[in-house]
């Protein structure tokens, strides 16, 4: 869960820091796709990866590999996709 949820902020974090969403803007998550171990030590040091790419519109792909921060081996990805919606977007759509 704590993978799951470092990697939506991540992804997040990039959508308004790299790749200039305002900070008003609302992502409306809509697809989550992970393959990451069942188990890593809390004593492994993690890193994510990312390649600097947005495709152009409302809609956002964040595709990450999860690292072993002090051997450099791939242990999986996390990928997010979300819609740029305003307020009355999202409420619409949480209201269904």
């Amino acid at each position: 869960m704590e993978l799951v949820e470092a990697g939506r902020q991540f992804a997040t974090m990039l959508e308004h820091e790299e790749h200039g969403r305002p900070l008003d803007a609302t992502l409306l998550w809509v697809m989550l796709r992970l393959d990451i171990p069942y188990r890593v030590g809390r004593d492994v040091p993690l890193l994510l990866r990312w390649p600097v790419a947005r495709p152009a519109g409302r809609r956002s792909h964040c595709a990450a590999t999860l690292a072993d921060a002090s051997r450099g081996a791939d242990l999986g990805s996390l990928t997010y996709e979300a819609y740029a919606v305003d307020p009355e977007q999202y409420a619409r759509t949480r209201a269904r």
